[in-house]
């Protein structure tokens, strides 16, 4: 079974990131475009004005379910949807699909015509059903089901290779079904060039989660003195999300030493220690450009844990003064992942506090792209 090369499977994630259009930065008082045209629709067509987080009431949409708008920490409008969901539920689940699902239905529920909603629904691969009786235009025939919600329907969502699928239940009638992709663009609202040119902020603004100690019933002895804990691995066994320790007597210590380098290099970033080493990244945006900026290691690795993403970790080559290697982080959730190429010099390690990792970065290249290229080499 023939696997694509380390190298190949760095150019290729490069190629997909370079395919992404221009750079559109966020909206002013909104997170992206979708949002401020949702907005301006809601203004032109109902008279509501969204400037503020909060519920608005608009009975045209529904008789009980008000639009909601929600604000993020640096001051920008992230929401608008219809208000389905119970929040302490969503907050449970800690799920992005419930928002994405308040948000799509406002938008088709704003849709200049129905041509159009059709049109979207192919092209996004959307699927949406209902055993309530839906008649007129999709405004018109959106709104009994809307209507239909409560806290007491059952909600099951499952998620089978790159699509999802929320069905929403009052006894062994479906209010709702919607299948639809997993797929960034699509559940976040971002286009993916918004994406790439808020994540700076994101990281910057991003305060680094406290490391925790590990468990001894959660190690493993995987070789001679070595003990491992997350040991999983990446389309390939030499990427992994493995972290690996030693034993002083009764206590586990992280391996960080010159004489295991690939056991150090993974624990540099796959595991929440903060070593003290500093970032340069150098960001690569659409049109041959560039983001760079610098930060503490931990900072960016910590910001990638929180978007809940798995990080596995790959060496290259190992020559005589520099390590190259490669982090994916994965997030299965809403099917993208984030490519770190990095380089460092050798002597660094174990003595790595202040000193500088070079890193290379690719932002939200979809997961189902690198699937594809896998199978297709193998």
């Amino acid at each position: 079974m023939k696997k694509p090369s380390y190298q190949r499977l760095v150019w290729l994630c490069f190629t997909a990131c370079m395919l992404s259009s221009v750079s559109v930065f966020g909206q002013s008082g909104f997170s992206c475009k979708l949002l401020k045209e949702m907005a301006g629709q809601l203004s032109t067509n109902y008279g509501v004005t969204i400037d503020q987080a909060g519920e608005y009431p608009v009975k045209k949409l529904s008789s009980s379910k008000p639009v909601y708008a929600r604000r993020s920490p640096n001051g920008q409008i992230d929401h608008i949807g219809i208000r389905l969901f119970d929040r302490q539920m969503m907050e449970k689940q800690g799920s992005p699909i419930f928002l994405f699902v308040e948000r799509y239905l406002l938008e088709l529920m704003l849709a200049d015509s129905d041509a159009a909603v059709q049109e979207r629904l192919r092209m996004e691969h959307v699927k949406l059903s209902s055993d309530l009786p839906m008649s007129g235009s999709y405004n018109k025939a959106l709104r009994p089901l809307v209507d239909a919600f409560s806290d007491q329907l059952s909600l099951y969502l499952s998620q089978t290779g790159n699509r999802y699928i929320l069905s929403c239940r009052n006894g062994q009638q479906t209010v709702l079904s919607l299948e639809f992709p997993t797929r960034y663009e699509l559940i976040a609202g971002f286009t993916k060039l918004e994406a790439e040119n808020s994540i700076y902020q994101e990281i910057i603004m991003h305060k680094p989660a406290p490391s925790a100690e590990v468990s001894a019933s959660l190690l493993s002895e995987k070789n001679p003195g070595v003990y491992t804990a997350n040991e999983d691995y990446y389309m390939m066994e030499d990427i992994v999300s493995t972290r690996y320790y030693e034993k002083t007597g009764d206590s586990y210590r992280p391996i960080f030493a010159s004489n295991k380098l690939v056991e150090s290099i993974c624990n540099l970033f796959n595991s929440d220690i903060d070593y003290g080493a500093m970032a340069e990244v150098n960001q690569s945006l659409y049109g041959n450009k560039n983001h760079t900026y610098k930060l503490p290691l931990r900072q960016l690795t910590s910001f990638l844990q929180a978007q809940k993403c798995t990080l596995y970790t790959t060496i290259q080559r190992i020559e005589k003064d520099k390590i190259y290697g490669a982090v994916m982080a994965i997030n299965q959730e809403l099917g993208y992942q984030h490519l770190l190429t990095f380089t460092l010099e050798k002597a660094i390690i174990p003595q790595i506090k202040n000193q500088q990792i070079s890193i290379k970065m690719f932002s939200y290249v979809p997961i189902h792209n690198l699937s594809s290229i896998i199978e297709g080499n193998k």
